[in-house]
């Protein structure tokens, strides 16, 4: 493997994770937006451009299967799906965020540990 290959792989891994760090922002925010009594105009107006940025991201499910050893991206998708699903309630939602959570954090402790060397 060359030394460009080696640098490319790093900016790939550095940008899927900024994606699922904000992910762990942008998913639990955009539940609570969905289900407001009384959104304003601004909360209508974050939960347009939070849907618009998942339904334009073009990451395939299996990019973090091969970089990270991780399904994140398919819990992201199944979470992004779900919450914007009609039918779908708040517990629902919460629920498959929980799971791409128990999964960021699981990821995250292993970042931390990779970092410290």
């Amino acid at each position: 493997m060359t030394t460009k290959h080696i640098q490319k792989l790093n900016e790939a891994v550095y940008i899927l994770r900024n994606f699922v760090e904000l992910s762990a922002q942008l998913l639990p925010f955009l539940v609570e937006l969905k289900y407001l009594k009384k959104p304003t105009s601004e909360d209508l107006e974050d939960k347009e451009n939070i849907i618009d940025l998942y339904r334009n991201y073009q990451f395939d499910d299996d990019t973090s299967i091969q970089l990270m050893d991780s399904p994140v991206l398919a819990l992201i998708h199944e979470s992004f799906d779900t919450i914007v699903e009609e039918k779908s309630n708040k517990r629902i939602s919460m629920n498959k965020v929980k799971k791409f959570m128990k999964e960021h954090d699981r990821l995250k402790h292993q970042w931390m540990k990779i970092d410290m060397n």
